[in-house]
């Protein structure tokens, strides 16, 4: 019989308990940790020849990629060299008519592989997660494993795994004014883009290595 449950982020843990009538003295925080392997792969690069940002993972309706869109479609004036890349395979459920032709935005709308997804990250000024729902995220961890920030939305234990302004910046849900402020902020000051760069190597790697994570599953089969 089970007697202890790992859940991977402390936001959740109250909230499990109370809907599942678990004593909280049996359930354990644990984290999504670093992503290493990626670095270990041969890179395809991405050939895209600006600048860009980049949403990537698998594209369905709560990941919140039409506010994505909007939000960039406020600013991209002001940043003429720099695209949107969606890279994806799924559902195109948003209406992309809106932006064919649009020569800021790139959509790869198919499976991208390891060696795809290492070279767009290490292109990538930054990532961007605007869901409009989640628990948490998996991209952000690969994200951060090639030094990439993330802005994500407040959304499940998104707010656990980005440092607000330290790693990425977290913005509300389904907002695309603040996202495209968020955006703004980090199209608009290289330096803090690059004191992000610098944070993920030096202090996010050394809390999110598996040693420290393998801590914490021995702590749980210790306890009784």
């Amino acid at each position: 019989m089970i007697n202890k449950i790992i859940i991977l982020n402390e936001k959740h843990i109250l909230p499990f308990c109370a809907k599942y009538k678990y004593p909280i003295s049996q359930v354990f925080p644990a984290k999504l940790g670093l992503y290493d392997c990626i670095n270990n792969i041969k890179k395809i690069p991405s050939n895209i020849n600006k600048k860009y940002i980049l949403f990537f993972g698998l594209i369905s309706k709560y990941k919140g990629v039409e506010y994505l869109l909007d939000a960039f479609g406020k600013i991209h004036n002001k940043y003429p060299n720099v695209q949107l890349v969606i890279a994806g395979k799924g559902e195109l459920y948003f209406d992309r008519a809106l932006y064919e032709g649009k020569k800021y935005i790139t959509i790869l709308n198919d499976y991208i592989s390891m060696p795809q997804l290492a070279g767009l990250l290490n292109d990538a000024l930054f990532a961007v997660c605007p869901y409009k729902d989640a628990t948490q995220s998996g991209v952000i961890q690969t994200a951060f494993s090639m030094d990439c920030p993330v802005i994500g939305t407040d959304v499940g234990a998104l707010s656990e795994a980005i440092d607000n302004g330290v790693t990425g910046l977290i913005v509300p849900p389904c907002n695309s004014e603040a996202l495209a402020h968020a955006i703004d902020k980090l199209l608009s000051n290289e330096p803090l883009l690059e004191l992000m760069r610098f944070n993920i190597q030096n202090k996010w790697r050394k809390q999110m290595g598996w040693d420290k994570i393998l801590d914490l599953y021995i702590k749980c089969y210790k306890t009784k």
